[in-house]
């Protein structure tokens, strides 16, 4: 299946999603509150976000803010962008975000909820690090969440222990451990297909163990829009952030909530250099 295949299946589906995947309460309000305190005065500048999260998109913005959202498909911008509880001004586009339709040092503040873990490889992170700080002004930051995998591999076979011995909180929770302990290094990432194969092998009855742990049977399918795809998400070390994104920013600050899994979940404010 192709990547654009791949989201529109993701987008059908986007309300079955949950925690970590999607931002919670306690992700919004860190986020609200950075927007607010980054965001700066009316300077005409814009706030960027990668992707159309909908959490984000309807969360209190400044009053003056001017949001740019940025997806590269288009079947999840009309699936998942709500304009009325945007701000005032507010607009979603098609665009790679490694070649960002947008003059340089036109927006003040970029946000991401796990954008950056879609780009394949080192020269991915390091291209879209460098068109977001060419489109920042030279004081501009970045607010993103980003997906991290442990110092130290996680074996698949601790993640199905846990599952079985029912100490997975929820479906969302499962898949990132699995793709987690499926990755190589940042090279390789994780190509989903080998997440979906992975699941099958070891679960005879998605069913039957949805009902024996009590989570819904539909959201632990969500895994099947992983079937037959090759595209690879890339989950780095939290110690290879730092280079990752050398290219454009430096890391000003790491914000870690307590949610489950937050530990792998980090907010970080950045710093356009």
């Amino acid at each position: 299946m192709t990547a654009a295949g791949h989201w529109d299946r993701h987008a059908a589906q986007w309300s079955l999603v949950g925690q970590p995947l999607r931002p919670g309460p306690d992700d919004i309000r860190l986020f609200k509150h950075l927007a607010r305190t980054l965001g700066g005065p009316d300077d005409g500048l814009g706030h960027l976000l990668l992707g159309v999260t909908p959490e984000i998109v309807a969360m209190r913005w400044p009053d003056h803010a001017r949001l740019i959202a940025v997806d590269r498909s288009p079947v999840m911008i009309a699936a998942l962008w709500r304009p009325p509880s945007a701000p005032k001004s507010a607009w979603a586009v098609q665009g790679d975000w490694a070649t960002l339709p947008l003059p340089s040092g036109s927006m003040r503040l970029v946000l991401a909820d796990g954008a950056l873990n879609m780009c394949e490889g080192r020269a991915g992170w390091h291209s879209v690090a460098q068109e977001l700080a060419r489109v920042l002004k030279p004081s501009g930051h970045g607010i993103m969440r980003i997906f991290v995998r442990p110092e130290e591999a996680e074996p698949c076979e601790a993640v199905f222990r846990d599952l079985h011995a029912g100490k997975v909180p929820n479906p969302h929770i499962f898949k990132w451990r699995l793709a987690m302990a499926l990755h190589g290094d940042m090279e390789q990432g994780v190509r989903l297909a080998d997440v979906w194969d992975a699941c099958s092998s070891a679960i005879a009855d998605p069913g039957d163990l949805a009902a024996r742990l009590g989570w819904s049977e539909a959201e632990l399918r969500t895994i099947d829009v992983y079937r037959d795809v090759a595209t690879r998400y890339t989950f780095p070390k939290e110690s290879e952030l730092a280079d990752l994104l050398r290219p454009g920013f430096r890391i000003l600050h790491t914000h870690r909530l307590s949610y489950a899994l937050g530990e792998r979940c980090p907010v970080l404010v950045l710093d356009a250099t």
